[in-house]
C-alpha cells in the first residue's frame, strides 16, 4: 500500500531540507540491524570500515530497500525512480576525527561519490535517544543552517536533500549513536571523482572508472 506522505511535510522538507519521522521501525527489527552494522572503537575506522555493507548482508539490503523508505525519498524528491547510490555506517564514541568530512560542515552530494544524489535517509540504529533535537524554525536567510544529523530517537529516520550542510564534527562528539546513512539517486548516475569522500575510489573495484555510469546489477533501480 502506498504510504501517504501529508502536505505539511512536503512543505516542511521544502523549507528545511530535511524532515525527521519517527518511529519509522520498531525495535524487534532495529537490534538484528544494528548488529549487522557491527562494532568499532572509533568513528575514522567504523566510516572507513562499513561503505556499502548491503553487498555482504542480505538484512542490510532489506533495511535500505525497505518500500516505505524508498517511497517516502521518492516522494520528498519528487522523483519517481531512485537508484541506490550507497549505504554508510556511522557510529559515533564521543572522539575525534581525522577524516576531512569532519572539518567543516558538508553536504551529502559533498561526501559522495556518486553523481544526482536526489534524497539521503538516516536511520537510528542505536539503544539510546540523542541528546540533540532538530530545530524547526525557518532558516533565517538564504543559506541552510548546518544541522547535526541525528534523528532525535531510535528506529526514527531523517530524510535530507543533497544540498543540507550536514555538522559531522558535533556529530562526532555525541557519544553512543549507531546510524545508517542511505544516497539515494536519480537513474543512471555517475562515478565521480570527490576528494572529501573516504571511499571515493571504491567503486574502481567493481570496474568502474571516474565519469562511468553505475549500472543497475552494482547500484540497484529502486522502482515504486
Amino acid at each position: 500500500m502506498p504510504i501517504d506522505l501529508p502536505q505539511a511535510h512536503h512543505n516542511f522538507y521544502g523549507k528545511q531540507h530535511y524532515l525527521e519521522l519517527e518511529d519509522f521501525f520498531s525495535e524487534d527489527k532495529l537490534e538484528a540491524w544494528r548488529k549487522s552494522v557491527g562494532s568499532y572503537s572509533t568513528f575514522d575506522e567504523a566510516y572507513l570500515s562499513t561503505r556499502d555493507l548491503w553487498r555482504k548482508n542480505p538484512k542490510i539490503k532489506q533495511l535500505i530497500t525497505n518500500r516505505d523508505l524508498v517511497q517516502c525519498a521518492s516522494k520528498l524528491s519528487k522523483t519517481r525512480s531512485l537508484q541506490l547510490g550507497f549505504d554508510q555506517a556511522i557510529c559515533t564514541y564521543e572522539n575525534t576525527s581525522k577524516l576531512p568530512l569532519a572539518k567543516q560542515p558538508v553536504t551529502l552530494t559533498q561526501i559522495s561519490n556518486v553523481s544526482g544524489i536526489a534524497c539521503g535517509a538516516i536511520i537510528n540504529l542505536s539503544i539510546t535517544s540523542s541528546p540533540h533535537t532538530l530545530e524547526q524554525a525557518p532558516p533565517p536567510s538564504e543559506e541552510l543552517t548546518p544541522i547535526i544529523p541525528i534523528p532525535h530517537t531510535p528506529g526514527s529516520v531523517l530524510f535530507i536533500s543533497p544540498d543540507l550542510p550536514l555538522d559531522f564534527q558535533k556529530l562526532i562528539a555525541t557519544p553512543s549513536q549507531t546510524l545508517l546513512l542511505i544516497a539515494y539517486t536519480h537513474v543512471k548516475p555517475l562515478y565521480i571523482q570527490n576528494t572529501i569522500d573516504p571511499h571515493a575510489n571504491a567503486l574502481k573495484k567493481l570496474g568502474y572508472g571516474f565519469g562511468d555510469h553505475l549500472k543497475e546489477n552494482s547500484h540497484p533501480l529502486l522502482n515504486l
